[in-house]
């Protein structure tokens, strides 16, 4: 833990202490089960279902029959390191783009990953959803919620235009 702890805070490279700490805890703090029907709601119920074929419909239809399961397995791999192997199988399938594809080109490749696979993932993203521009530079704008690319552009305009 204490190996994980410091290649946490030296790879963000923030000078706080207390900062690091704070992001430590977070990010490795116990998830709770109610976190995992929040990542599942958040899922489209009929987009690309994982190579068993069920989509995250299932899931949110049968959640009185198969949410027991499902929060223990991705609790375990959440919280306890338990094994992901079992469901990390990701199925690569080409959409065309065009009605009739010639070329390559015309295809657009989606990843086909498991309704658990993707549960794992969707948590984790919404725990560091809460405090990822707390981890972000200021400058930094694209792909941060509340900023915008284009403000780097209008900052950039503003300063030539009173340098000039």
């Amino acid at each position: 833990m204490p190996q994980l702890e410091d290649e946490l805070t030296q790879s963000i490279g923030w000078k706080q202490r207390k900062s690091r700490k704070l992001l430590l805890f977070l990010i490795l703090a116990i998830q709770p089960q109610d976190e995992i029907q929040k990542a599942l709601k958040g899922m489209g119920p009929t987009k690309a279902p994982g190579y068993d074929g069920f989509p995250a419909l299932f899931f949110q239809k049968y959640w009185h029959i198969v949410g027991k399961d499902v929060e223990e397995f991705c609790l375990g791999v959440l919280n306890e390191g338990k094994d992901l192997d079992s469901v990390n199988r990701i199925d690569i399938v080409l959409i065309p783009k065009t009605p009739n594809p010639t070329n390559l080109v015309n295809f657009r490749p989606i990843s086909l990953c498991t309704i658990l696979y993707k549960l794992v993932a969707k948590t984790i993203a919404n725990r560091l959803q809460d405090f990822i521009g707390q981890c972000i530079d200021s400058a930094q704008s694209a792909f941060v919620p509340g900023r915008l690319i284009s403000d780097n552009v209008l900052i950039a305009y503003e300063i030539l235009h009173t340098l000039g």
